[in-house]
């Protein structure tokens, strides 16, 4: 029987498959015995028109705890990929995906991977 997390993601992976912007890319990956692993999904950004990194399409990889939605993904690069927003290890550095409980934007269980990946509701950006 599918966990929580994983029955969220089976929802979140149909909606975002109705409704993504053109470009990007979010999936589960398919381990070798051909069955899916839902915690963990290879994702792809465009770069953005008219900046340095237009043209290219950037690999980004989501890990989800078992206790998703209450805890936000690990969502990085890969290791060496250089962004103002990227540490040298390829964690993503945004307020949203930070656990703490400090901050005002930290994560809350309403948010959706589509939005941890930057393409959710209003915040759909590119590689900038």
């Amino acid at each position: 029987m599918a966990s929580l997390a994983e029955q969220r993601l089976v929802a979140e992976r149909k909606e975002w498959r109705r409704d993504h912007p053109h470009g990007f890319v979010a999936r589960p990956t398919t381990l070798q015995d051909g069955s899916v692993h839902m915690l963990l999904w290879e994702c792809s950004v465009p770069g953005k028109a008219g900046s340095l990194w237009e043209g290219g399409t950037y690999p980004i990889t989501m890990v989800f705890p078992e206790d998703y939605p209450s805890r936000a993904p690990k969502v990085s690069f890969p290791q060496g990929f250089f962004h103002l927003n990227v540490y040298p290890s390829g964690k993503v550095c945004i307020t949203l995906l930070n656990d703490s409980r400090v901050e005002a934007h930290y994560w809350k269980p309403t948010v959706s991977a589509g939005t941890a990946t930057g393409v959710g509701g209003e915040g759909r950006t590119k590689v900038e």
